[in-house]
């Protein structure tokens, strides 16, 4: 307050003194405006750990699956190539020595485990026939041709013919199956010219139940001297063979 007024907006009360306009009693104080509420930090919601049932499930299940697949594929396999070892046991033979080489016999290149070799008397069972090969010796052809030859007999009390197709006989009993091993190792093919397969076939293509037939199974002879290995392999998918040990 003062004696007199020091400005404008002083005002003189009833005391006769003078006061500042923030004194007057009809002075307001400005409203304060209330500060802005400052926005609530709101922190990331967590990361939620580990996932959902239903993605664990789906996630299994893939394993799950991806392992039966693989588990199928590897049962495929040792299936098929145990199919294949069968097949190639039956067909292309199992190497080894054949338990019907009598001991001390040496063996013989391309021997299976499978053959059966022919006895003293020269004969061998396979497939339904019975079959005595005997007489083995060398033999010259009337057109000169150097051969070996043995008399052949051929028994089938099972077997019943049902073509009178000789190329069809033969493929059971015929050329395509006789072989000749020499001394050294060379394989000797049949002379069909100087065999008698016809003869072999001949109670097969009459139709007839079982029978017996005769008649030579020839080779080319390469005029080598010791044992010879002669093979009859009766099936053409099966490679059970008989086996005659023949010295010439």
């Amino acid at each position: 307050m003062s004696d007199t007024a020091q400005g404008a907006g002083w005002w003189q009360a009833s005391d006769g003194k003078w006061y500042p306009p923030e004194a007057h009693p009809a002075a307001r104080a400005a409203p304060t405006i209330p500060a802005a509420p400052v926005p609530r930090a709101f922190a990331p919601a967590a990361s939620q750990q580990g996932m959902s049932g239903c993605a664990k499930a789906l996630i299994i299940g893939g394993i799950v699956a991806a392992v039966g697949v693989v588990g199928v594929i590897v049962l495929l396999v040792v299936v098929v190539r145990k199919g294949v070892d069968e097949v190639s046991k039956n067909v292309v033979g199992v190497a080894g020595r054949p338990a019907s080489l009598p001991r001390g016999e040496n063996g013989y290149r391309g021997m299976l485990t499978r053959d059966q070799l022919a006895g003293e008397s020269g004969t061998v069972r396979l497939a339904g026939y019975t079959t005595t090969a005997t007489g083995w010796a060398r033999a010259t052809t009337a057109d000169g041709l150097a051969v070996i030859c043995g008399d052949v007999t051929v028994r089938s009390p099972l077997k019943q013919g049902e073509t009178n197709d000789v190329r069809d006989v033969l493929t059971v009993v015929g050329a395509e199956n006789w072989t000749l091993l020499t001394p050294g190792g060379t394989e000797e093919a049949v002379s069909s010219a100087a065999s008698d397969f016809d003869a072999l076939a001949n109670f097969l293509s009459r139709g007839q139940l079982g029978g017996t037939a005769k008649g030579k199974v020839c080779f080319a002879d390469a005029g080598e001297k010791g044992r010879h290995v002669v093979t009859w392999q009766p099936r053409l998918f099966n490679a059970a063979r008989g086996v005659w040990l023949v010295r010439i």
